[in-house]
């Protein structure tokens, strides 16, 4: 019978891929999280999903199987603390809905659909860890991690990930849009090599070639990759020669899965999808003037992991989620051609307002979140259409990538920034109306607060010199000074005390020092 360290300090996670269902079981010991089991069992999940957009029932019943097996295994260690994932890829199934149904039925287990962004976001905050032990003030460093699915590309620079998205151009998906292709061209390679950058295109680094300091890549067939081109591999991490690296793909890229599979001694799958993450690599690395690359063997589980064992890990991650999401919001914002001046201001009058208002509004962090990620993004539609620009803002930001957030969260954001002194939630709009009851509150709430703090800079030219608040029973006071004709500032302001009133039953109350003479 297999036994755990410390049933306490031990947990698992089972991912349930595109090509494997991997199972890994780890423990607290000193302080580190170290490995006890890991499994893994094939499954062409992935390649019915990509080629038929449907999940079988032989493909159904053989995950159920799997999964009561790694059950059984779990007993046997007397592990109880687990948890079974699966990626966005998931969703791309138009029976994903029954599929998981099944699995809960047969397995009496969840199956927790993690999409790319929040994805993305737990592999990076274990490669962050990674960079911080070496260098916290280190500048404009490129991560790629490649996915059997999807391709996430981030930019990390003093101590925060600035930047980030995905495409849709994982090691097996890529393999299976493209397979018939192979046998139909002697150079499946350049084919290859332009569908990548055709998608990779679609990704605006906030960088240029030769601003870029360094690589770091991570993910699908990362040990053959380091294994194959000869470097030595110290701590789950790897420096890779960028010659060796484009002359080892050149090798290959004239090849035949079954000759990659002969040569190096793999197995067929693993020759396909190697072929095909060696072809991703290299074309991010081209996106660089760098002579070396560094690997790291980091997976999903790792950052999963972290924070089921570790007692501070999910207040580390949600404090890295605040402030990496944050400093993406402005990257973006800067992109759009925002007026980053009047951004900060509104930013600081919101969080203070909220925080006040706390005792009122029954808001939580994650809410102040997106009330902060709001007044960053709320100009954004400007850069589209000026006299559309509410509209034009929501529909940008509805549709963006937001580091950390779900879908559902960046719909929020969304919401709460489409608002000015003129207009607020109505039941009139066929997206709010069809929220649910909780959403909308707190929609609501959010943008009382945004109004009052965007209204505080009209005329952008930050007028005031700080702001003081003050909440009693029945009224908001907001006192500050400035030297200069705040007229317009009042106006706004009081075109938006009607619905905070509203709102909160209590009246927002502005008290302007002047400083002319």
């Amino acid at each position: 019978m297999r036994k755990a360290a410390s049933l306490d300090n031990t947990a698992a996670v089972i991912d349930i891929g595109p090509d494997f269902i991997k199972m890994k079981v780890s423990a607290m010991k000193g302080g580190k999280i170290e490995e006890i089991d890991k499994l893994e069992m094939p499954t062409n999940l992935g390649h019915e999903i990509f080629n038929n957009s449907k999940v079988s029932f032989e493909c159904l019943r053989n995950i159920s199987e799997i999964l009561n097996g790694y059950f059984e295994i779990l007993r046997e260690y007397g592990v109880k603390k687990f948890k079974v994932i699966t990626s966005t890829f998931f969703k791309e199934a138009q029976n994903y809905e029954y599929v998981v149904d099944q699995i809960k039925i047969r397995n009496n287990v969840d199956v927790d659909i993690l999409e790319d962004g929040l994805e993305k976001s737990l592999i990076y905050s274990e490669i962050v860890k990674r960079i911080r032990l070496r260098d916290r003030n280190c500048k404009n460093i490129l991560i790629a991690y490649v996915g059997a699915s999807s391709v996430g590309l981030a930019i990390y620079s003093k101590d925060s990930v600035m930047f980030s998205q995905n495409v849709r151009i994982g090691s097996l998906k890529l393999h299976d849009i493209l397979g018939n292709v192979q046998d139909q061209t002697s150079d499946f390679g350049t084919v290859l090599g332009e569908y990548i950058d055709r998608m990779l295109s679609r990704i605006s680094l906030p960088l240029k070639k030769e601003e870029i300091n360094s690589l770091i890549i991570a993910g699908s067939q990362i040990d053959l990759i380091e294994r194959l081109c000869g470097n030595k591999i110290k701590s789950g991490e790897s420096v890779i020669d960028s010659a060796n690296l484009h002359d080892f793909y050149k090798s290959i890229s004239k090849m035949t899965g079954e000759l990659i599979s002969e040569k190096y001694d793999i197995s067929m799958q693993e020759a396909d999808l190697f072929f095909t993450s060696m072809a991703i690599y290299h074309r991010v690395l081209l996106m660089t003037n760098l002579k070396s690359v560094t690997s790291l063997k980091i997976e999903l589980w790792n950052g999963i992991m972290a924070q089921m064992l570790c007692s501070k890990g999910e207040a580390f991650f949600e404090r890295n989620i605040r402030k990496n999401s944050i400093n993406s919001a402005k990257t973006i914002a800067s992109h759009f051609k925002c007026d980053m001046m009047h951004t900060q201001a509104a930013y600081r009058y919101a969080s203070l307002i909220f925080d006040k208002m706390e005792k009122v509004h029954g808001l939580d962090d994650k809410n102040k979140l997106f009330l902060e990620l709001a007044i960053i993004l709320h100009e954004v539609g400007y850069y589209v259409n000026s006299k559309y620009q509410r509209i034009s803002t929501f529909d940008i930001i509805k549709n963006l990538e937001i580091y950390g957030l779900e879908q559902k969260d960046v719909n929020m954001v969304a919401h709460i920034s489409k608002y000015d002194e003129f207009t607020v939630p109505s039941m009139v709009n066929e997206e709010y109306k069809f929220l649910s009851t909780e959403n909308k509150l707190a929609i609501s709430k959010m943008v009382a607060i945004f109004r009052v703090a965007n209204a505080l800079d009209k005329s952008k030219k930050q007028k005031f010199k700080d702001i003081k608040v003050k909440l009693t029973d029945k009224n908001l006071i907001i006192t500050t000074e400035s030297d200069k004709n705040v007229y317009l500032e009042k106006w706004a302001f009081n075109k938006c005390v009607p619905f905070f009133e509203e709102v909160f039953g209590i009246n927002p109350q502005l008290i302007v020092k002047t400083l002319l003479f």
